[in-house]
């Protein structure tokens, strides 16, 4: 079973109502874009980073047209400047290749490895839509979904993150 399959598998077996597209593969925002307005939703940026000479790692889900400022974020999450981890390390923990992480990922990270940060901005959306760990493919869902029913059902909690420097907390 692949793991866009088995993504959608446990969106089924947790009760959550989604709707899904395929497409070419979707490397960039401006591929996304389009996914995104078919299915009537937003399709946040996905970064998968980690601090430098720590195992630490953290998925930052932020609106699509944010401008990430590692001391910005890694201020508000307690860690040392962030950066972006390997290619092996998000394929290791969320089973996703470059260009197709997707916090639907954290469904495979048994060993809760990995922080969750979201952007403050996301928290109102109607519409969130994700790769499911595959961007040939988008899956739209509701924003309430998921934050109240597969965020808890994974194991993962938002630590919600201003992206803006006058925002950030200190």
């Amino acid at each position: 079973m692949s793991v866009k399959e088995r993504v959608l598998k446990g969106l089924d077996s947790l009760g959550i109502p989604y709707e899904t597209i395929g497409h070419p593969p979707a490397h960039t925002m401006e591929e996304c874009a389009e996914p995104a307005k078919r299915l009537g939703g937003v399709m946040p940026k996905n970064l998968f980073l980690r601090p430098r000479r720590q195992e630490e790692f953290y998925l930052c889900v932020t609106r699509p047209d944010a401008v990430y400022k590692a001391s910005v974020v890694s201020r508000q999450a307690g860690a040392s400047r962030l950066g972006f981890a390997s290619g092996e390390e998000l394929e290791t923990h969320l089973l996703a290749q470059p260009g197709s992480a997707s916090p639907l990922g954290l469904m495979f990270d048994e060993a809760q490895g990995v922080r969750l940060l979201v952007d403050e901005a996301l928290k109102g959306e109607d519409r969130l839509v994700f790769h499911p760990c595959d961007n040939t493919c988008s899956v739209a869902l509701s924003g309430k979904d998921f934050f109240e029913k597969f965020l808890p059902a994974v194991g993962h909690e938002a630590v919600f993150v201003s992206m803006e420097e006058s925002g950030a907390a200190e």
